[in-house]
């Protein structure tokens, strides 16, 4: 309903290409994550599957820079540390 809303009245398009690549790298780190760490059970699984799942989704949404927010914060947060000079 919504969509429809923002499309006759605004002539906004809410999603893009990278919507669908967000959700396709999404569903992928979850699969992986839980074909890979199937045998972890308990606090420990749970603990490794996070870990894992954040890496693959946050590397991934970086190399394919699918959000220009999330390399904005990226970049301010290496300049922060040290890492990356000034521009």
């Amino acid at each position: 309903m919504g969509y429809w809303y923002l499309q006759k009245k605004f002539n906004l398009q809410p999603f893009t290409k990278q919507t669908a690549y967000t959700i396709i790298l999404g569903l992928f780190a979850y699969f992986f994550c839980n074909y890979l760490f199937q045998n972890i059970h308990g606090f420990a699984g749970m603990f490794v599957r996070s870990i894992a799942f954040i890496i693959i989704y946050a590397t991934g949404t970086l190399l394919l820079k699918l959000s220009s927010d999330v390399a904005h914060v990226w970049n301010t947060l290496l300049k922060k540390i040290g890492i990356k000079k000034e521009e």
